[in-house]
């Protein structure tokens, strides 16, 4: 007779030499896949008794559970709740986890975000008229054109399909699949471009076909740059996929949640969401900018009594979102140099992440992260 999910978690846990001998834990559409710390500790016979589990079997440094598609599913989440750490007693205040969410979407994404800067900056420089008097560059060496505009396509892109790369990494925070976060980001991108001359004929969307309310063509909303709505979009459909997974199983879990969590928050993000959100963050951007250009020294002096306050708080990470939609429009004041420290700093530690002075570097690339229970790379601090 089959366990429920939770007993079954157990079991296998037990199986694989207890919580602490659990290195990461990840599940693909049958089967949940598990990295011990050591292996001598796993019973493969004790798994396979497991009632539910199809087949056991170590493949390398991996355990790998057969469960079929479905099962799996609520396997895996249960082994998280297993493996997760105890929940903080103390409720964190609504701003301060708001400013978390954003710094946990966007910290994975810094290196695309450095590297299309320079990029972009660098094909400003080669491109623009200044280095031979008013000639660019390119002007002057014509065969460089051609990579100069290679560059300058990879910095732009970073920033024009920014919401594809925020959708895979808020979905993946919210708990959701990050890959439907992208396809939605994806949508969003790549909507205006079906309205106005589309590269799919069987879809293309002229201003008879397109889908007009209250005088506006919610498909042709552009959204290229923008960051606040794919956040609040991704959100939303982490929780329904959630909701769509607890109420089917087997094979239909796995064929419609996916779709009706796509189709679902596709149509609250084009009719609700995404214009509300373009709408707030572009007054917000706007307001500010104005405050700052045209109220004098005024402007000046409210944003930077503001900004003050808000660094020591960790509150200016908010100011996140508006400083995408400034650089997107030509340029932004917030953050023309970085802040100063204004608040004690940790104790220091190697590039690899070790907490003692001093510590030499491993040689890690990227430094490794804590572990999280659906984390597919091993949690190993250097030996120093």
């Amino acid at each position: 007779m089959p366990m429920d999910a939770m007993s079954m978690a157990d079991a296998i846990l037990r199986a694989l030499g207890g919580t602490e001998n659990v290195v990461a834990a990840t599940h693909c559409a049958t089967r949940l896949r598990v990295n011990p710390r050591e292996l001598s500790r796993v019973d493969t016979a004790a798994l396979d008794a497991v009632p539910g589990v199809l087949a056991a079997q170590v493949v390398g440094e991996q355990v790998q559970i057969v469960v079929g598609p479905g099962h799996v599913d609520d396997l895996a989440d249960a082994v998280a709740r297993r493996l997760a750490p105890p929940a903080a007693a103390s409720v964190r205040p609504l701003p301060t986890r708001a400013i978390s969410v954003l710094v946990d979407v966007f910290t994975p994404l810094l290196p695309a975000f450095v590297a299309g800067g320079l990029l972009t900056a660098l094909h400003n420089v080669l491109a623009g008229p200044g280095a031979f008097g008013d000639l660019a560059v390119v002007d002057a060496v014509p065969w460089l054109r051609g990579p100069v505009a290679l560059v300058g396509l990879l910095g732009a892109a970073v920033f024009a399909l920014l919401p594809v790369l925020l959708g895979f990494s808020a979905a993946g925070r919210f708990g959701g699949s990050p890959y439907l976060g992208a396809a939605m980001g994806a949508a969003l991108v790549a909507a205006p471009g079906l309205a106005a001359d589309s590269a799919l004929p069987a879809i293309h969307l002229t201003p008879d076909t397109g889908w007009v309310i209250a005088g506006v063509d919610v498909l042709a909303i552009d959204y290229q740059g923008t960051v606040l709505p794919i956040i609040a979009i991704c959100f939303v459909l982490a929780r329904l996929e959630r909701f769509f997974g607890r109420r089917l199983r087997g094979s239909a879990r796995l064929l419609l949640v996916p779709l009706l969590t796509l189709l679902t928050t596709g149509l609250l993000a084009f009719l609700v969401l995404g214009p509300a959100l373009r709408f707030t963050a572009d007054a917000a951007a706007v307001g500010l900018e104005w405050l700052y250009s045209s109220a004098g020294l005024l402007g000046g002096t409210v944003v930077g009594a503001v900004y003050s306050p808000l660094v020591v708080t960790g509150l200016h990470q908010g100011l996140i979102a508006i400083e995408l939609g400034l650089l997107s429009t030509g340029g932004s004041f917030i953050f023309p140099v970085p802040p100063p420290p204004t608040s004690p700093r940790p104790r220091p530690r190697s590039p690899c992440g070790c907490r003692r002075a001093g510590a030499p570097d491993c040689g890690r690339w990227p430094p490794p992260r804590p572990l999280r229970p659906h984390s597919a790379s091993p949690n190993r601090r250097c030996s120093a």
